[in-house]
Parts: C-alpha cells; sequence; structure tokens
C-alpha cells in the first residue's frame, strides 16, 4: 500500500487552496483562498507537482460547469484534493457538466460530484453530467459521483486515466422510451485506460458500459477489483447490465479480473452480470477471478473471435435465472481453439443451463441449443477442471481490496448466502492493532457508520440486516441489496468527517 501521497510529488511542490466564498482576486492562500474555476485555469502559481486543497461546503457550477484546463505532467501531475477531513461538493445543476476535464496529467481526488436538479423524469436532459475526461493521463481517486445524468464519461481524447476507488450511484434520468445514464461509460484508442477498485450500482441505466457503434473504438482497458450492483433498480427495477463490454469498430486488449457482480433473484427484474461482446467482432479478451451472481443471466459472451481467456471465475444462477452461461459462437468466425475455458466454479439452479449459439441468421440473430453441464463439457471441450453444482452457494464470501492512495483505507465486498445478522471481517491487511477506524455502507455513504472502534487484530463484526440506503434526488430508494449482500468502505476515523 502506497503512502498518503505517492512519490511523484516533491517535497517542495507547492499547496494552493479554494473555498466556496474564494474570489478570483485572491493569491491561492489559505487566508485568501481562490474560488474554484480560478483553480482550474491554472494561475501561474500553480506548477506541476502542485496540490489545490478544495475546503469544505459547496460549490455551484453555474449555467457553465466547472471546466479544469489543470496540465502537471507524467512525473509531476496536479493534484486537485478535498482538505483533509471536510466534505467538498460540487454542484452541477443544470450545467452541460459538472467536471469537464480538458487538461492532462492531473489528479481529482476525494471530492464529491452530484447535481441537485430534480428534473430527472424528462424526454429531454436538463440535468448536468458528472465528470467527462478528454485529457491525457489524468486519474480520478476515491471520488463519490452520484445524481447526475451520467457518473463518468472517457473517450478516446484521455488516453491512459485512470479511475480508481470511485463510487457512482443514481446516476441518470427516466425517459418516456427507458432510463438513460450510466454509472461509467468509456471508448479508447490509445494507451491504457485503467478502471480499478470501484463501486457502481443503482444508476438508472447500466453500471460500467465500455461501448460504442461501429465507428468506435475500444482498445486497451483493464478493470479490476470493481465491485458493481443493481444496476437499472429505480424508479423500480428494470436490472439492466452491470458491466458491459460490446460494440466497436475494434474490441481487443481487454482485461477483466476480480470484480464483483450482484443482481437479485428473478428474471422478472432482469439482469445481467457481465456481458462480453455484441453486435461487432471482438478479440482477444481476458476474464479471469471474477464472481458474477444471479440476475436473469450472470453471464454471456458474443462475437468474441479470440484469443479469449475464461478462467477461475465463479458464476451463480437461481432458480428463477433463464440459464447460467450464454455462449454464442460458429466454427467458422468463432472457433473453440482459440478459448481458453476452464477451472470455473457454476452454482447453477437454471432451467437452461448453458446456451451455446451455432448459426446466425440474415439479420445476425444466433440461433442454438440449450445444454447440461455435462453437454457443455463434452461439446465445448471447456470446463475440463472446473466445479458445477446445483445447488445455491453457502456460506459467506468476504473479498477486502486496500486502497493503493490511502493508507487504512478499503472496499468490503460480502456475499452472506447465509444471511446472517452479522459477518466478521478480517482487516489485518489494512489496519494495526490501535488504529481508529470506521466502516461505511456503499449503499448509504455519507450516513452514519455501521462500524466503528479500535483494532484490537481481531475480525470485525459488520451489521448486515437493518441497513438504511440513501434516497437518489427526486425519487424513493430502492431497495438495500443487504443481508444477501453489501458493499462497505473502511476509513481511518479521521476521514469520517469528510
Amino acid at each position: 500500500m502506497v503512502a498518503l501521497f505517492p512519490s511523484v510529488k516533491p517535497a517542495s511542490a507547492g499547496e494552493h487552496f479554494v473555498a466556496p466564498n474564494g474570489k478570483p482576486s485572491g493569491d491561492g492562500s489559505i487566508g485568501d483562498p481562490w474560488d474554484l474555476q480560478t483553480a482550474l485555469n491554472q494561475p501561474p502559481a500553480v506548477q506541476p507537482g502542485d496540490t489545490i486543497w478544495v475546503r469544505k461546503g459547496t460549490y455551484s457550477a453555474g449555467m457553465a460547469g466547472f471546466t479544469s484546463k489543470l496540465k502537471g505532467t507524467e512525473a509531476q501531475p496536479i493534484i486537485v484534493r478535498n482538505y483533509p477531513g471536510e466534505r467538498a461538493t460540487i454542484d452541477g445543476l443544470t450545467s452541460p457538466m459538472t467536471l469537464n476535464v480538458t487538461g492532462s496529467y492531473t489528479w481529482y481526488w476525494g471530492l464529491e460530484i452530484m447535481t441537485s436538479c430534480a428534473t430527472r423524469v424528462t424526454a429531454t436532459p436538463v440535468c448536468a453530467f458528472g465528470v467527462g475526461t478528454y485529457g491525457a493521463g489524468n486519474k480520478f481517486i476515491n471520488l463519490v459521483v452520484h445524481d447526475t445524468l451520467q457518473g463518468f464519461s472517457g473517450y478516446n481524447a484521455a488516453p491512459d486515466n485512470e479511475f480508481y476507488g470511485n463510487l457512482s450511484y443514481y446516476n441518470g434520468i427516466v425517459s418516456p422510451d427507458r432510463n438513460h445514464g450510466h454509472g461509467m461509460y468509456f471508448q479508447n484508442i490509445s494507451g491504457t485506460k485503467t478502471v480499478s477498485d470501484n463501486i457502481v450500482g443503482d444508476n438508472a441505466d447500466e453500471g460500467i458500459q465500455i461501448y460504442g457503434s461501429g465507428n468506435a473504438t475500444l482498445v486497451n482497458f483493464i478493470v479490476t477489483g470493481n465491485t458493481i450492483y443493481n444496476n437499472g433498480s429505480w424508479p423500480s427495477p428494470h436490472y439492466q447490465y452491470n458491466l458491459i463490454v460490446a460494440g466497436g469498430q475494434a474490441r481487443k486488449n481487454i482485461r477483466v479480473e476480480s470484480n464483483y457482480s450482484y443482481y437479485p433473484a428473478g428474471t422478472n427484474m432482469g439482469g445481467y452480470g457481465g456481458q462480453f461482446g455484441q453486435y461487432t467482432m471482438g478479440e482477444d479478451i481476458a476474464v479471469t477471478n471474477n464472481v458474477l451472481a444471479d440476475g436473469y443471466m450472470p453471464l454471456n459472451f458474443t462475437n468474441q473471435t479470440g484469443p479469449v481467456t475464461f478462467t477461475g471465475n465463479t458464476i451463480v444462477a437461481a432458480p428463477d435465472a433463464l440459464r447460467i452461461v450464454t455462449l454464442d459462437l460458429t466454427a467458422a468466425e468463432h472457433p473453440l481453439s482459440s478459448y481458453a475455458w476452464d477451472h470455473n466454479t457454476y452454482y447453477d439452479q437454471s432451467p437452461w443451463h448453458f446456451y451455446r449459439g451455432t448459426a446466425l441468421d440474415a439479420s445476425g440473430n444466433f440461433s442454438g441449443i440449450n445444454q447440461t453441464f455435462a453437454g457443455w463439457a463434452t461439446d465445448t471441450k471447456f470446463d475440463a477442471h472446473s466445479t458445477y453444482k446445483t445447488t445455491a452457494p453457502t456460506g459467506v464470501w468476504v473479498y477486502v481490496r486496500p486502497n493503493k492512495y490511502e493508507a487504512k483505507r478499503a472496499n468490503i465486498t460480502i456475499f452472506n448466502w447465509d444471511l446472517l445478522p452479522e459477518v466478521l471481517v478480517d482487516l489485518s491487511g489494512v489496519l494495526k492493532p490501535g488504529d481508529h477506524y470506521i466502516i461505511q455502507d456503499a449503499e448509504n455513504f455519507y450516513g452514519p457508520p455501521v462500524a466503528s472502534g479500535v483494532y484490537l487484530g481481531k475480525r470485525v463484526s459488520i451489521r448486515m440486516k437493518g441497513l438504511v440506503k440513501a434516497t437518489p434526488i427526486g425519487f424513493a430508494p430502492p431497495a438495500h441489496t443487504a443481508p444477501q449482500f453489501g458493499i462497505f468502505v473502511l476509513l481511518p476515523e479521521a476521514r469520517a468527517k469528510e
């Protein structure tokens, strides 16, 4: 785990301050701060390697939104961060974009990005988008983005961007045709986009969407350690995709590893855990060590020529799921020999089990056959060393992922199949005896802690029943995923007031 400030920040770097009552005429000191837009314009005093501290309060975007022109360097990025212990909120209102990043090599860290705009049932979008990035080398770290038109948007103009440790929820609108707005939407043509350790759930449409038309480019993605849940949950459940990688005229060099997807059981509400490929032909993709649990269809592979690696994954399908796996491939266009598919674990109570699409009609739709696991394994030569069960999972699966930018911070994802009222969690990889900590429910991040105390070197109890979900602007809150599933953020006690 790295230190609070990574080593790229030199000891001599400057510090500057902004505040809700700051002025363009300020000098950027703590006693005479700038307003936010002045700081984002990069006054001459702001140099690569500097930090801009954002003091507590709400920054209203006005009609134009905030645009960041800050330019650091790869070795000395500029850091824009909430002041320690303070909650800094940027309200996009009805502007086009709450935070529009056109500069480069700048890290945006610990801020709350939202819009108080309440016009969320409309044919024409009114409220602001969340964060849009259009420059190289930017990082978005531990932000909380909610109730915007779309959480994060990153396109070809933003190579080598990283999205790490963010919470993205309740983004989107309800239109007459369907819900619109995702937690994260990405395309990429050069460099690599890294999407890691984010918590993305309860967005109006989809969770993490790496997607585009036949003119788009989807290359060089690393998608690791994200927890993605219940996207499409409001105003009533019409669940969509938690994670989708599809479309594009080029789709290749994609790694999806150690992500956790959850929908409640129930085909009447939909829900796709992982959709890999669709509409156009994709090339190499590696999907390893993920958990894709429940919903209408936990896993779907379509239009992937390979090489494809699918290993170490755990897939769960309840009795009212349609099936556990859909794989659409023809022998000519999608040779089985290009797939390495083994060492997976399946909990399958679905009626149709495995589907193998084998032929395309004139409209590009697949037809094929439903198979048992034995038939699937014989037909495809996949899963020779995998585990297959026709029962529901039991026990408790706990995943703790330390935050690489902040000491004593971690994401905790819990699959509580036994529906225990409390779950004991080992935090020894994050905390040391004597550390003060709090644990926040990611579905109510700014609410009261679900646990707090002094770490004694023993497992910590996290409550899984009676949890209260945050309320989206303009709607009643959807159902909490607990007690079967919970997502929590461990923080040092000193960070509690942020």
